[in-house]
């Protein structure tokens, strides 16, 4: 990463926070991030490598993030709800066996999606290297709680139900949020009713635990804390 994309990410979300990433420009962002147009040319070749470095930059500090889960007491099931509900991006699960890098989700992206069609190799590379090692800290989860007995049920049917839970936390915002925001963005529905409907979907596990199996308030501390110290370290 160059020593310049951090504070060029930072001025694309004031541009994209005050007239929309479509109407952004290159020039502004250089003026914005204070740098010459050449130096962010060298750094971001176009708009469309400038929206997947900052969704693959996202991804890579919510995963740094997801590390944090043992520091919450969170319990088994709110180990998985912290991680998947962590990121309400365009992450697909559904083909985790798939003999592709990556889920649906950001195949569709990548292939369909007219703001990333000039993409350059080197930051759709980087793109899908941030998803698929997401996509793997949330296995790896999954695969730790089968192997200390979290749930009776096998480590295939936990998987079917981490993706259930990918799809209800990310919701119908897949392209929504590629296309208009280019920063991390909460959850739209309160963390009291999300917890409710993930209860549904967790509940098809037979844990090792009492119900409730989620604690709503833990889970929107822990995932606050977590922002704010992204925050805190990204300027």
């Amino acid at each position: 990463m160059g020593k310049h994309r951090q504070r060029i990410f930072e001025a694309a979300r004031v541009l994209v926070a005050e007239k929309g990433v479509f109407a952004l420009s290159m020039r502004d962002l250089a003026k914005t991030a204070d740098i010459s147009i050449g130096t962010l040319y060298r750094e971001i070749r176009n708009k469309d490598d400038l929206v997947l470095l900052m969704a693959a930059d996202n991804v890579r500090r919510h995963g740094e993030g997801l590390e944090q889960a043992a520091e919450f007491g969170l319990n088994p099931a709110e180990q998985m709800m912290f991680c998947i509900g962590f990121a309400p991006y365009c992450i697909d699960f559904a083909n985790l066996n798939s003999d592709k890098a990556l889920g649906v989700g950001a195949d569709f992206l990548i292939g369909n999606c007219d703001l990333v069609s000039q993409a350059t190799e080197s930051a759709i590379d980087e793109f899908q290297a941030s998803f698929n090692q997401y996509r793997k800290l949330v296995d790896d989860l999954v695969i730790r709680l089968s192997q200390r007995g979290a749930f009776s049920d096998s480590y295939s049917r936990a998987k079917e139900v981490a993706m259930d839970l990918s799809i209800l936390c990310r919701g119908t915002r897949v392209m929504r949020i590629m296309r208009t925001n280019l920063k991390f963005r909460a959850n739209q529905v309160d963390t009291q009713k999300l917890c409710q409907l993930a209860e549904l979907i967790l509940g098809q596990l037979e844990w090792q635990q009492s119900s409730p199996l989620l604690d709503a308030k833990k889970l929107e501390l822990a995932w606050r804390t977590v922002m704010d110290h992204q925050r805190a370290v990204s300027r």
